[in-house]
């Protein structure tokens, strides 16, 4: 399959295909005119790749899972816990911004007392 064809088929550009190729993810054998061909593992490959990334998993991530340095597995459960820290997290500064505001009214409602008292 030619670049553009896996560009329509998986709706990628030619430079993320590019760069999944420098980055090791890929390697498309290439015809004698120097194009590049890809195959169905190819395809297969770049498909989970894509998948990863919807899942916010990471480029060096990818490449120790292609790797066997890690597996999905851990890869995903870390990146659940990371979710859920983060959640806790947006949690904690939403507390925070709803305190405040309900500081600032009564601070605005005294005030206004204040002025008409």
């Amino acid at each position: 399959m030619t670049t553009h064809e896996v560009e329509e088929m998986l709706s990628i550009t030619k430079k993320t295909l590019i760069y999944y190729e420098n980055e090791g993810l890929v390697k498309p054998a290439r015809d004698n005119n120097n194009y590049r061909n890809y195959n169905q593992e190819d395809v297969s490959r770049i498909k989970f790749i894509l998948l990863l990334r919807e899942m916010d998993v990471t480029i060096e991530e990818i490449k120790q899972i292609i790797n066997d340095k890690k597996s999905i597995r851990d890869v995903l459960e870390n990146k659940k816990d990371m979710i859920k820290k983060q959640h806790l997290d947006l949690e904690n500064i939403d507390e925070r911004i709803n305190n405040y505001i309900k500081r600032r009214k009564v601070k605005i409602a005294v005030d206004h007392v204040l002025d008409y008292g």
